[in-house]
Order: structure tokens, then C-alpha cells, then sequence
């Protein structure tokens, strides 16, 4: 899996958004054999911006955060990669071994 991140600036104001890309198959086995890690992103100019949790392989352009200066920016996106980073390898390392089929016989 990809995520895209989109700089923009508008206003004087620096925003920021991420968007999932490219899930690849065993992305998406994983998904659904352990859930879809949520991560928390930001949503909103400087001054009313919120946290916002969303599921990492749904992230839209259209969920930007804005901050006062590019450095604020720049110091969120690497944090949010960072922990998107963190979430996809914890899964990635989880390994099944609960499902099977098991006969007994009385």
C-alpha cells in the first residue's frame, strides 16, 4: 500500500492531505483477517483543526490539515507517515494461527 501526500498552500495558510494508493492483495487479506488499522489524522484550518480517526487504506485528498507555518506541515507529515508506517508493519508481522479445521472423534 501507498499513501500519497498532497501540499498545497491557500491563503497563507500550509495544508496537508494523504490519500491510500495502490492496497495490494495481501494488504487487503490482512485487513480482513485482523481489521483495518485506524489512524488518526487532521482535519481543518489552523484554527478550528481537529483530530480525526480514519482507517488507513481510506484516507481522501479532501482531508486536509492547515497550519499556520510549512514547518508545523511538514512536522505533521512526517509524524502521520511515521505512524502509518508503525501500523502497516505491526500488521504485516501478524501471523494466523488460530484458523484450521480440527476433527475429534468419541
Amino acid at each position: 500500500m501507498k499513501i500519497q501526500v498532497t501540499r498545497f498552500i491557500r491563503d497563507g495558510v500550509y495544508y496537508v492531505s494523504f490519500a491510500s494508493k495502490n492496497v495490494t492483495p495481501e494488504d487487503a487479506a490482512q485487513f480482513e483477517k485482523f481489521g483495518i488499522p485506524v489512524i488518526t489524522i487532521q482535519i481543518g484550518p489552523p484554527v478550528s483543526r481537529r483530530d480525526f480517526p480514519a482507517y488507513i487504506n481510506n484516507l481522501q485528498p479532501n482531508m486536509a490539515a492547515g497550519f499556520a507555518t510549512e514547518e508545523e506541515a511538514k512536522d505533521y507529515e512526517a509524524k502521520l507517515l511515521a505512524s502509518a508506517s508503525l501500523l502497516m508493519e505491526a500488521l504485516k508481522k501478524k501471523k494466523d494461527q488460530f484458523t484450521s479445521t480440527t476433527e475429534v472423534e468419541f
